[in-house]
């Protein structure tokens, strides 16, 4: 009982706070985080740390987490809002969407252009 509370707690706090999807893939001790991801679960994170390690070790953005089928589309669709995209050491020479690394569904700021230019003037 107190195992299932524990889990109940990881998941509510991994929902409120997100989890950085290319340091969750790096570093062994925060993979974990991504099996708490709503949506995603121990199997479906154990694949996407594969999957991002075969393409190189980090994601760009979060639309490539779909284009290059890291995800399919609709465990993308459960759980891309809590994945945050933050640079790396990898993604230095990219340019980063700035919402990215926010709690926002990326339905939400492709369909309003809005949260951009806020996201862009802070």
């Amino acid at each position: 009982m107190l195992l299932r509370e524990f889990e109940r707690v990881l998941c509510n706090v991994t929902a409120a706070v997100g989890v950085d999807v290319n340091g969750a893939c790096s570093y062994d001790h925060m993979h974990g985080l991504l099996t708490f991801v709503p949506g995603l679960g121990p199997r479906k994170a154990n694949n996407l740390k594969q999957n991002v390690a075969r393409i190189g070790g980090a994601v760009s953005s979060r639309k490539s987490i779909l284009v290059k089928r890291l995800l399919g589309p609709i465990v993308y669709n459960n759980s891309v809002a809590f994945l945050r995209v933050r640079a790396t050491d990898k993604l230095q020479d990219q340019m980063l969407h700035p919402l990215d690394d926010s709690r926002c569904h990326p339905d939400v700021y492709q369909r309003n252009r809005w949260a951009v230019k806020i996201a862009v003037d802070a």
